[in-house]
């Protein structure tokens, strides 16, 4: 227990200062969809089916994922606009995927070295690998190679695919060798069932992942003794192959409902059938190198910001000096990690131990398939050095297989060589600097990790800063009686905008759902020291016309789409050009045909012939100074 909290602790310290980050990316595109939606019921209705159903961006039109997306608007529906709870559960998330993993490598050292003599395994022995197991999971946890798969709040349900594999994996594991208590045996069948079900609607390879996992339980139950030898086991595997059929067919379905998606899939007709075999050898050793060799050097990471993205370029380990401490000590460790592995390797086929054999095959299916499907995915859609580097979350699954491939044939090795006069001092020797060493780079990569929180914080403190201070004032009137904001960009002297979004200002897509641009309680406007507040007399104004809203705006939001204010809604309007085509979204019939600069004067002559009314800034002050301004990027 003192262990799991202090692996927890000094996670979330190191990522504090990524708590300050705002939205990035695809996150506001998704944002964008859900603009007007904000209970979780409708967002689930809207998003289940999201990468069929988006309009900014689409794309991954094959793919189905509604746990995911039900994740993604649970959050929204909790958190809303404030940003630190979206990024604290990409966090925490991260935390139960790195105790999951420490609980699965405890019962590993149960099964591994367990004999048929108890006391043959003297406890020191047992201490010693349960600090391995601390020492790797802390390494991981503090990896900075993996560190956009935790603080891109988009990718959280991702972390949570690799938190229920590996939470699987350990309630398995928990069953222990005995046949002891066969109903806790059986809930703990059940969960790891749950877990899986839930792994396989987050991601697609939670479907291999089940099946893997129904094999390892039918032959963990097969081995039993019990009266059922042959009715359990087989059952036990049908529940966890009916996982893959029953996605299956959902998908399917929801194929058919959402066909017109594919249509408009850019990247739906690219293919990977036609690649070379060098070129799959290539990309292979690439990202093998870049997700298990890489992330032992933490003092050479670098990062760059590639389009809201936090990018790990790839690293050339063999031209980094080899004289800094830091080097020397990545580089022990992967002489002792590959030592270890050799000697577990030759353990295994020595006594043929079943237990090591089935895990490490099946993380290594599990390795390959992730790899191959990147590959043949992303990589051969995307041909480019940033394929890879530019979504540096790939990282973080192939990384947490082999800290667990390591850890099993180290604890292989150890119980094989532990009694020999020779082999036993060299094992423990090992393991001890290996601890030593992998608990110094975990160091190493949380003071990189913190660094880097810290440099993209500042970079996006701008976005940041805007959405607390309005999400503080929302926060302070929304329940007045007929509380409504609205944002003159117009007049405002600068407007943070997203840049995914190419123009539509952050403050619209978070803060919509309080917004009425016809006659709005609150009118906020930006200045280069920070932002008024003027309340508006609400009654005054002769009526309420939807050809005439008091702020309308016409907004790039992205290639082939604009966000029109229209009737107090957004509305996502595919164009040609610069020509709205007639199959629009929400757009009254008078206003298709014309031109996106036509609209706009339009509105702007409108809006000058009728007179603005007096502001009352009476008991509401200024914000102006409620935060520094900061530069842009």
């Amino acid at each position: 227990m003192a262990s799991a909290l202090l692996l927890a602790v000094v996670i979330v310290l190191a990522y504090r200062p990524s708590l300050d980050l705002p939205p990035r990316g695809d996150q506001w595109c998704f944002l964008l969809d859900t603009i007007d939606l904000g209970g979780f019921i409708e967002l689930v209705q809207a998003t289940y089916s999201y990468n069929r159903t988006r309009k900014v961006l689409p794309g991954d039109s094959a793919l189905f994922r509604p746990a995911l997306f039900g994740l993604l608007s649970l959050e929204k529906a909790i958190f809303g606009p404030c940003s630190v709870g979206w990024q604290l559960t990409g966090v925490i998330v991260h935390v139960l995927a790195c105790l999951a993993c420490l609980a699965l490598m405890r019962s590993l050292v149960n099964w591994i070295c367990r004999m048929r003599d108890p006391a043959a395994l003297p406890t020191r022995h047992r201490w010693l690998l349960h600090v391995l197991a601390f020492s790797v999971v802390m390494f991981f946890g503090l990896n900075p190679n993996i560190v956009e798969a935790v603080v891109w709040s988009h990718l959280t349900g991702y972390i949570l695919f690799y938190a229920c594999v590996t939470s699987a994996m350990a309630l398995l594991a928990a069953t222990g060798p005995s046949e002891g208590a066969p109903s806790l045996q059986r809930r703990l069948h059940i969960a790891s069932w749950a877990a899986a079900a839930c792994g396989v609607f987050l991601f697609e390879l939670g479907q291999v992942f089940a099946v893997l996992l129904g094999c390892v339980t039918a032959l963990r139950l097969a081995v039993q003794r019990t009266g059922r030898r042959g009715a359990v086991p087989v059952a036990a595997l049908a529940l966890f192959c009916l996982l893959p059929v029953l996605y299956q067919g959902l998908n399917l379905a929801d194929a058919v409902v959402h066909g017109e998606a594919f249509l408009i899939d850019p990247e739906r007709h690219a293919s990977s059938l036609g690649v070379s075999f060098s070129w799959l050898c290539r990309q292979a050793i690439r990202f093998g190198s870049y997700t298990t060799l890489c992330p032992l050097f933490p003092s050479c990471v670098s990062y760059r910001d590639c389009g809201e993205r936090i990018e790990v370029p790839e690293l050339d380990v063999l031209a980094q000096p080899v004289d800094d401490r830091w080097m020397v000590a990545s580089w022990t460790v992967v002489g002792l990690s590959v030592l270890l592995c050799a000697l577990g390797a030759f353990a295994v086929a020595a006594t043929r131990d079943l237990v090591v054999g089935v895990a490490s095959g099946s993380w290594i299916l599990l390795y390959s398939g992730f790899a191959l499907a990147m590959i043949l995915g992303r990589l051969a859609v995307r041909d480019s050095l940033w394929a890879l580097s530019g979504n540096s979350y790939y990282a973080y699954f192939p990384l947490l297989l082999a800290c667990l491939f390591v850890f099993a044939l180290t604890c292989a090795a150890h119980r094989y060589l532990e009694r020999r006069p020779l082999g036993g001092p060299v094992v423990r020797g090992s393991i001890v600097l290996l601890s030593l060493l992998l608990l110094a780079l975990a160091g190493r990569g949380g003071q990189r990790i913190h660094e880097v929180g810290r440099l993209f914080s500042h970079n996006y403190a701008m976005t940041t800063t805007v959405l607390r201070v309005v999400g503080a004032f929302v926060s302070s009137h929304a329940a007045e009686s007929g509380f409504s904001l609205a944002f003159d960009y117009e007049h405002s002297a600068y407007v943070p905008v997203a840049p995914v979004g190419q123009g539509v200002p952050v403050t619209t897509i978070v803060f919509r759902r309080y917004m009425d641009d016809y006659d709005p309680l609150y009118v906020i406007t930006f200045r280069a020291g920070g932002m008024d507040v003027a309340r508006r007399k609400r009654g005054q104004q002769p009526g309420r016309s939807e050809a005439d809203p008091l702020f309308c705006h016409l907004i790039r939001c992205e290639i082939g789409f604009q966000l029109w204010a229209h009737g107090g809604w957004y509305h996502a309007v595919p164009i040609t050009g610069q020509v709205i085509t007639p199959r629009t979204i929400g757009l009254d019939g008078s206003v298709r045909g014309k031109t996106v600069d036509e609209t706009v004067k339009e509105w702007r002559r409108l809006r000058a012939q009728r007179p603005r009314e007096p502001a009352d800034r009476s008991g509401q002050g200024s914000l102006r100074d409620s935060f520094a301004p900061v530069q842009g990027r």
